[in-house]
């Protein structure tokens, strides 16, 4: 068996990247060959072990190219890209290789897809996020703070001001958009997917073509086991991640400060001044390694996620909670597959009032005991796990390659 992961980063930039590095390790290990192909390095130190073979388009990030014109011509359609990963796969065997998507978007765009459905070769795609379908990958409208309700790619799409940026990044995206219809539409074999939560599913099945082989499979969580964190000693309620209006930052701030519970955020991103301004009192923490990510959960009573949007899978928490940390998130994140009742608390999306509650229920130690022991309890074991992970992504190239054999008979 042969897979060759396809990749924005090279390195852990972020949850998709993360788990793009992770299980290409977990797969070396088992001895499957590996082909790592990424756009943006330098490639992690993880990746440099026997079984793996990385190779490095060195392109750059589409954003951070400064003449604008030149950024969203290689954001919709990156022909140096496409060719590059052409002759990367030119010569693999299709009855045993699987080529596995994780991300484009950032500088590889639509290109790198288009190769990977009509090269012959099977292939499937994760989805950390929905730009297999929606032009701002979120489903979002970022104005309004709202998930979006409109099919993408519809008419009323088109008229929706719902990019993060702007109209004109909006127009980008959308172009960028017809073309991954097109490269999805032309493929030569089924569309694989691999949702990464059942929340995230159910939002992402009606979005995509009829016949799509939908498979669900969570992403690994690679905290290591070791001694519970005593969350109920502990004060603060803490965010981890990106800081953006959508992941729900400004309202936790704003429940943090009513609640009176010490708030500590951990990352960068637009909506740290809002955050500032909804609760003075905050602890803001730069981003920083995985000691500094361990150091925040060892000082949290709760992590919390309150998304606005449709967050697939929300990593953060379940590696939290593999440290013996609550959490609190919304009811339409991923994440709350993991939570449910038994590892933390629910609230609805935007809704300040319920997450100060929520905030208040957990002054109870002996209800933040239970709820630590739990979830330790359950990441301890299980589908999250960094071998039990790969062990279902080789299942699932396994009934890819058989299909694909079959068809080919």
């Amino acid at each position: 068996m042969h897979i060759v992961i396809v990749s924005d980063y090279g390195y852990v930039s972020g949850g998709a990247a993360q788990v793009a590095v992770k299980s290409a390790a977990a797969l070396a290990e088992r001895g499957i060959k590996v082909t790592f192909a990424c756009a943006l390095g330098p490639p992690s130190r993880e990746l440099d072990r026997p079984g793996i073979t990385v190779h490095c388009l060195g392109a750059s990030n589409i954003w951070a190219v400064r003449q604008r014109w030149r950024a969203a011509a290689q954001g919709i359609w990156n022909a140096a890209a496409g060719q590059w990963l052409r002759a990367l796969l030119h010569d693999c065997d299709p009855s045993e290789t699987v080529v596995h998507m994780h991300q484009w978007t950032k500088a590889f765009s639509p290109s790198v897809l288009a190769v990977a459905t009509t090269c012959g070769l099977p292939f499937v795609v994760t989805l950390h996020d929905y730009f297999l379908s929606c032009p701002n990958g979120a489903y979002f409208v970022y104005p309004k703070q709202r998930p979006c309700s409109v099919q993408p790619m519809s008419a009323a799409c088109w008229a929706t001001d719902c990019d993060a940026r702007s109209a004109t990044h909006k127009a980008v995206r959308l172009l960028r958009q017809v073309a991954t219809g097109a490269a999805v539409r032309r493929r030569s074999h089924p569309l694989h997917v691999i949702h990464v939560s059942r929340r995230a599913a159910d939002v992402a099945r009606p979005l995509l073509p009829a016949a799509t082989r939908h498979w669900t499979l969570q992403n690994p969580v690679n905290e290591a086991v070791g001694p519970r964190v005593a969350a109920e000693r502990n004060r603060a309620v803490v965010c981890v991640g990106r800081v953006t209006v959508e992941k729900g930052c400004v309202v936790l701030a704003k429940a943090a400060a009513r609640a009176r519970m010490p708030l500590v955020v951990m990352g960068e991103g637009p909506a740290l001044e809002q955050v500032r301004q909804a609760n003075p009192d905050v602890d803001i923490r730069p981003w920083g390694d995985r000691a500094a990510v361990d150091r925040c959960f060892a000082d949290a009573r709760v992590v919390a996620l309150p998304s606005l949007w449709y967050e697939t899978g929300g990593l953060v928490v379940r590696e939290a909670m593999a440290r013996g940390v609550p959490a609190i998130v919304t009811t339409i994140s991923g994440a709350s597959d993991a939570v449910g009742s038994a590892h933390g608390l629910l609230v609805p999306p935007g809704d300040v009032d319920a997450l100060t509650n929520a905030l208040c229920r957990l002054r109870d130690d002996a209800l933040v005991r239970r709820l630590s022991e739990q979830a330790y309890r359950t990441m301890g074991t299980g589908p999250q796990r960094p071998a039990a992970h790969a062990d279902g992504l080789v299942n699932i190239y396994r009934s890819i390659l058989a299909e694909h054999r079959a068809q080919a008979a």
